[in-house]
């Protein structure tokens, strides 16, 4: 199976007493894309930030974002990498989506008149009547 690589995105957790190893961190998994001929496109270095709840234990951690081209009959293999490493809590694989356009769909709004609306409540009224008469 020979496929075109796809568009991923990876965002990370790691431990937060890891500020020096991120760099390392970062190092190994551009080394593994590299291995699985893969490339980094872009990543992100965030800072420190508190979890939400704790994650084995840890109640702060340190967020990174990269994206990266990767075929997807490999994918598996990059994740078992990623398990391995233990400076990593927590992280999550996504395939990013196109974004539709949605202007110049063709769908305009149609108005009422207002003459037309007094004329559709004249006639319910009536049937109203009709109904409630009998």
């Amino acid at each position: 199976m020979n496929s075109e690589p796809k568009l991923y995105e990876i965002s990370l957790i790691l431990k937060s007493d890891a500020d020096e190893s991120t760099g390392k961190v970062l190092e190994n998994i551009k080394k593994t894309l590299e291995t699985k001929n893969g490339r980094s496109a872009d990543e992100s270095r965030l800072t420190k930030k508190r979890l939400a709840y704790p994650i084995n234990k840890w109640t702060e951690g340190s967020f990174i974002s990269m994206k990266f081209f990767l075929k997807p009959e490999d994918l598996l293999d990059f994740s078992s990498v990623l398990n391995a490493d233990k400076e990593i809590i927590r992280y999550m694989i996504a395939s990013p989506t196109p974004q539709k356009d949605h202007r110049g769909t063709g769908k305009k709004i149609k108005r009422v008149s207002a003459e037309k609306k007094n004329a559709d409540m004249k006639e319910i009224d009536k049937k109203l009547e009709e109904i409630l008469g009998q």
